[in-house]
């Protein structure tokens, strides 16, 4: 009679002392990406704002989905620091809700669907693009 496979043994739970150095990489990636934006942002003047948030969270959509795309070649701290932390602090869900309301009640339909839709559509190709383009970064030809 064949054995049914088994399942991994799940990871050891992480200690406090284990988990300090990994808050204090993913507070500084925050603060990183959280100044990138700002100073992005005004980079863009001619932009409408929602289209700024817009570009904004793509391309955080599109570095997490290339981050764990390479995630079994990256060290885990510099993953936990670059897409909890960076990409956390760059994208902003709040901005985005703040513009999507602002839309609406400014009338804007069609700019708030167009907000609304492109930032899932988009969001989840990219993360999409970005995980397949890490899947074959640094990897042998």
């Amino acid at each position: 009679m064949a054995r049914e496979p088994q399942a991994p043994p799940a990871p050891a739970p992480i200690t406090p002392r284990e988990m300090a150095p990994l808050l204090v990489l993913v507070f500084l990636g925050g603060a990183l990406g959280s100044i990138t934006r700002e100073l992005l942002t005004p980079m863009l003047p001619e932009l409408p704002p929602w289209v700024v948030v817009l570009l904004v969270n793509v391309s955080a959509c599109f570095l997490v989905g290339w981050l764990y795309g390479a995630q079994d070649r990256l060290h885990h701290h510099l993953l936990q620091f670059a897409a909890v932390g960076f990409c956390g602090g760059f994208s902003t869900f709040s901005h985005f809700t703040d513009q999507v309301f602002n839309l609406a009640s400014e009338g804007e339909m069609l700019a708030m669907t167009a907000d609304v839709a492109g930032s899932v559509v988009l969001g989840v190709a990219a993360a999409y693009l970005g995980d397949l383009l890490g899947q074959h970064t640094g990897k042998a030809p």
